[in-house]
């Protein structure tokens, strides 16, 4: 990620199976000079759904032209919660909220005031796909709206996945979702 002329790099690192978000800074990435990694998840990220599957998603770092501010969303297996956090240089992160109660892949986005995630809500013989939003920078959440529903009782071998969320210039809101 690049920003206010800055290389961001996030990944995870795992401790006993437990995994933590890392960020290190470069003003030159190229040149191999990063900073000392640095912590920035309040709570040790999901890495496996509970049936074992790895969770492709478990964490989504943005930066907001539009705010200036950095984004972080990420899937806490001690909670089953996703969290938002925000920075204004990404290394001194706001308190977390709570934005979705329920631990699944997830895709996010942020503009403007606007956050918005997509989260894999699929059950038994259901794909679904729910969409939480703040328009307060991730201070409040309104409701979880289900925006996409499909009856897969019939399939031998279903699966899905939220692929990409992004919220346009004029507001409107843009997702890619799979499920066969």
């Amino acid at each position: 990620l690049y920003a206010n002329s800055t290389y961001y790099l996030s990944f995870t690192s795992s401790t006993d199976g437990m995994f933590d978000i890392y960020i290190t800074t470069s003003t030159n990435g190229a040149d191999g000079t990063w900073s000392e990694p640095t912590d920035i998840s309040v709570e040790n990220i999901k890495a496996e759904e509970s049936d074992g599957d790895v969770v492709p998603f478990m964490f989504s770092l943005k930066y907001n032209e539009d705010a200036g501010y950095f984004g972080l969303g990420y899937a806490a297996s001690s909670t089953n919660a996703i969290y938002f956090t925000t920075s204004t240089d990404g290394s001194s992160w706001s308190a977390t909220s709570t934005a979705y109660s329920w631990n699944n892949n997830f895709v996010m986005d942020f503009y403007g005031d606007t956050v918005l995630f997509a989260v894999k809500a699929s059950t038994g013989s259901n794909h679904a796909l729910n969409i939480v939003t703040s328009t307060d920078y991730g201070a409040t959440w309104g409701s979880t709206v289900e925006a996409f529903s499909r009856d897969i009782s019939t399939f031998d071998d279903p699966s899905s996945s939220v692929l990409d969320v992004e919220i346009g210039s004029d507001g409107t809101f843009h997702t890619l979702f799979f499920s066969v």
